[in-house]
């Protein structure tokens, strides 16, 4: 009986509910993004101009990993979205940046992914922050016949400078602001 609560105490620490009433918006490239839903430890933003979750073009995601608090805890993670990246679509680049005396190791991973009528250009990155696993998603998605094509257009001609801004961005929110 002892066991069953743990469990389930543990459990509802993981999946429960987040403040994300202070980070109503976060600032990246120029662009404002606006929080749009909070499901758990996975929060989503979008510009202004892109209400509509069901068809946005451009989106932040925040995620807070409290399973891993570690550098090697970390790298479990960032194999497990490589593997579902992989078997949704295409990794088109995967980068490490070593841990340094003032700052931990951060992970970047550029992928295309696929679904139903979308395909998506996305740069994850996944670090710890403040002692807790945190993964940072930008996203570009479009959709139609043409999607694939638009995304590879697109990738093509922003990707790098894209993740340069991504990669210097200091301006992601901490696990504290979402009480985590």
């Amino acid at each position: 009986m002892i066991k069953k609560s743990l469990l389930l105490i543990m459990l509802w620490a993981v999946i429960a509910p987040v403040n994300a009433e202070d980070v109503k918006s976060l600032e990246l490239d120029g662009t404002r993004y606006l929080h749009r839903l909070s499901d758990a430890n996975q929060h989503e933003y979008t510009p202004a101009d892109q209400e509509d979750l069901s068809s946005w073009r451009d989106m932040m995601t925040v995620i807070f990993l409290p399973e891993a608090s570690n550098a090697e805890q970390l790298v479990d993670i960032v194999n497990r979205i490589l593997s579902s990246y992989k078997s949704n679509g295409a990794i088109v680049k995967i980068d490490s940046i070593p841990r340094t005396e003032n700052s931990d190791a951060e992970h970047l991973i550029v992928a295309i992914l696929r679904g139903q009528d979308v395909v998506e250009s996305i740069h994850t990155r996944v670090k710890l922050v403040q002692g807790t696993g945190t993964a940072m998603i930008w996203s570009r998605r479009a959709r139609g016949e043409k999607a694939a094509e638009v995304i590879g257009s697109w990738l093509q001609n922003n990707g790098v400078a894209r993740e340069k801004v991504f990669m210097a961005w200091e301006g992601y929110p901490s696990p504290v602001e979402f009480d985590q």
